[in-house]
């Protein structure tokens, strides 16, 4: 089995939101199918793109999925830099429930962080 790979729970910088930061090599071929599992544990369903996202996306060339659960929706943001999911609605009952999700899975482990440091 292949060493876990590492997430932070974190705030956006200058934000109160809580995000899901995760490292390592998101586009290398042994990094787990965040979606899938995802999908699989929160039993999430893809959802539509609002217009401001849509529009953020096309500006920043990432590749950007919403996704919808019973605890609400979340936004997976992956572009060249990084790997991150956020949510607006219901933030830390959503980012509780993709972290526990993604540690269950044993395919994560996560990294303690300051949030001081993201002020």
């Amino acid at each position: 089995m292949t060493q876990p790979e590492c997430i932070r729970i974190r705030p956006g910088y200058g934000s109160q939101l809580l995000l899901v930061e995760f490292c390592g090599d998101h586009r290398g071929d042994a990094f787990p199918d965040v979606r899938a599992i995802l999908q699989r544990a929160l039993h999430a369903e893809a959802a539509p793109l609002d217009a401001r996202e849509v529009s953020r996306a096309l500006s920043t060339d990432c590749y950007a999925a919403s996704w919808i659960h019973s605890g609400g929706c979340y936004l997976i943001d992956d572009d060249i830099g990084g790997l991150w999911i956020h949510c607006e609605e219901n933030n830390r009952q959503v980012v509780g429930d993709i972290e526990q999700a993604l540690l269950q899975s044993g395919l994560f482990t996560k990294e303690e962080v300051d949030f001081g440091d993201y002020a």
